[in-house]
């Protein structure tokens, strides 16, 4: 049982490391251009995406880029006091039974800023991504399991 573990650890780090060497020069570019100075990146390739984890001016980001280097969306992990009041608002009254376990901001090139936020009522946890003024835009339930299912509803 060691061995397999061991080995399937040892896999991981390789497999980190390769995603670590294997990213192109375009993607590279374009990351440091956005984020000149970042600090500890981590990248890794998901779903036909690079994404780099990272901090810079003193915050934790991710970011990604397409395969030609595209920038297509930042995270910026934020502390929930930093939630606007509009926001705040609409998790208390949609999302009442439940508790802000991460939020974070979002942007990317076709929309203004949008909150994702993480929340949690004993063992159910659902992600909201909502617009500055509140609105739910998209809804993801996270099952019990950990299984995922949209719900692009608007909350409505």
């Amino acid at each position: 049982m060691k061995l397999s573990t061991s080995f399937g650890l040892l896999l991981f780090f390789v497999a980190s490391a390769c995603a670590q060497k294997n990213i192109p020069n375009a993607v590279k570019a374009a990351f440091a251009e956005k984020f000149p100075g970042a600090t500890s990146i981590k990248w890794e390739k998901e779903d036909g995406e690079f994404e780099a984890e990272f901090k810079w001016q003193q915050s934790e980001y991710s970011a990604n880029y397409s395969m030609d280097g595209k920038w297509m969306e930042t995270e910026k992990s934020i502390d929930k006091k930093d939630l606007p009041e509009a926001v705040t608002a609409t998790l208390a009254d949609q999302f009442k039974d439940y508790k802000i376990k991460e939020a974070n901001l979002l942007s990317n090139p076709e929309m203004e800023v949008a909150y994702e936020v993480e929340l949690k009522s004993g063992l159910k946890t659902i992600e909201v991504l909502l617009d500055a003024s509140g609105k739910v835009i998209k809804k993801e339930k996270e099952e019990q399991d950990g299984e995922e299912e949209d719900d692009d509803d608007g909350g409505e």
